[in-house]
């Protein structure tokens, strides 16, 4: 991965509004955002006619291991966005303390709705603003 795209990230989004880290591994870039910050740096993402990562193609919640134990703790959202102009795939990551509420994407990526979902069933992490925040399956 490009340093040009580190440095086009931090100056389009702010070092510290939006970032926490940047990483690179295995050719992937993660993006590490502040959960109050998320929705508005996955818009600047989409709509900035230099980076236009257009498409969610990917949405997941994982358990760090540190509360592998079963007790609540924090839960980290992954958003994997892709730029069909640069022909990047970026990871944005989240975590959201406790299992608290999370900033829904929907009014973004559309098809966020699905995922959010899902995450809300297995992780109990509900999603503001989200149109339709009810269990996928019923018992």
């Amino acid at each position: 991965m490009s340093r040009n795209l580190h440095e086009l990230l931090r100056t389009k989004l702010g070092d510290d509004e939006f970032i926490e880290a940047i990483e690179e591994e295995g050719g992937s870039l993660y993006l590490h955002v502040r959960p109050s910050s998320l929705l508005k740096c996955v818009s600047i993402l989409q709509l900035d006619r230099i980076l236009m990562f257009s498409s969610l193609v990917d949405c997941f919640a994982v358990n760090p291991p540190k509360h592998f134990s079963g007790e609540n703790g924090d839960i980290s959202i992954y958003y994997q966005l892709v730029s069909y102009l640069l022909g990047k795939h970026l990871f944005i990551i989240t975590d959201i303390p406790d299992r608290k509420n999370a900033q829904s994407l929907t009014g973004v990526f559309w098809n966020s709705d699905w995922y959010e979902r899902e995450i809300f069933e297995a992780f109990g992490v509900s999603f503001d603003d989200h149109p339709n925040m009810n269990p996928i399956f019923r018992t």
